[in-house]
């Protein structure tokens, strides 16, 4: 997955293999970042997949 954006320290908007948005949790994930860099899946904690494109617009905003 790669990082879209860093939202703190422990969220980031990314895009999985398939091409969709998550937003992916874990301690510390986002620490250091950038826009295009792989996250390696042993620092994620869990996962979000928004399906409805408002309530991801909504969730990006908090």
């Amino acid at each position: 997955m790669q990082v879209v954006k860093v939202l703190n320290n422990s969220l980031v908007l990314a895009v999985n293999e398939n091409g969709e948005e998550v937003i992916l949790m874990g301690k510390g994930i986002g620490y250091k970042k950038s826009i295009g860099e792989k996250i390696v899946s042993s620092q994620i904690e869990k996962i979000f997949e928004l399906k409805d494109k408002k309530l991801k617009r909504d969730m990006i905003r908090l």
